[in-house]
């Protein structure tokens, strides 16, 4: 068989695996450990988040003053995976997700993170150095599939 016909065969039979252990598996008790999966498959924010060497946030400066990026970023998960955040409010409702996500937060996090105040002036803003790990760590989503950072920038309210 041809190379696109034993990967269709793999595929198949992956799917199959797969559908009949989530059909026969109590989605409420394993929510919780899925979760974890897809919180620590990220790339962490900060260095000692996990156990890997690899993080995304070097340094950051807030109007020339070096800040440690675990007081201003947080870890918070988005319709693109697990993403670091500033600025960001709780907006998620009371519920078994929100007490899952302000675990994994707070497993890292030492204190409240701080909100950055906008000032204006070329060097009055914010100054981050961040690191993809491109070497070593590979990216992509279901619907995409590229090795770059997306930035979102929107204001509050």
């Amino acid at each position: 068989p041809d190379e696109t016909e034993t990967l269709e065969k793999v595929k198949d039979t992956k799917s199959k695996v797969a559908k009949e252990y989530f059909s026969n598996s109590n989605m409420k008790t394993l929510y919780s450990h899925l979760f974890n999966l897809l919180w620590q498959s990220s790339l962490p924010c900060f260095e000692g988040e996990d156990l890997t060497r690899d993080f995304m946030l070097k340094s950051c400066e807030i109007a020339g003053e070096t800040h440690d990026c675990r007081k201003i970023f947080k870890r918070i998960p988005s319709d693109s995976g697990i993403c670091c955040g500033l600025n960001v409010a709780n907006a998620l409702k009371e519920s078994e997700y929100s007490h899952l996500v302000e675990e994994m937060q707070n497993s890292y996090l030492a204190n409240d993170v701080e909100h950055v105040d906008a000032k204006v002036g070329r060097n009055n803003g914010l100054r981050f150095t961040l690191d993809l790990h491109s070497n070593d760590v590979a990216f992509g989503t279901l619907t995409e599939d590229f090795n770059a950072f997306s930035v979102f920038i929107a204001e509050q309210g």
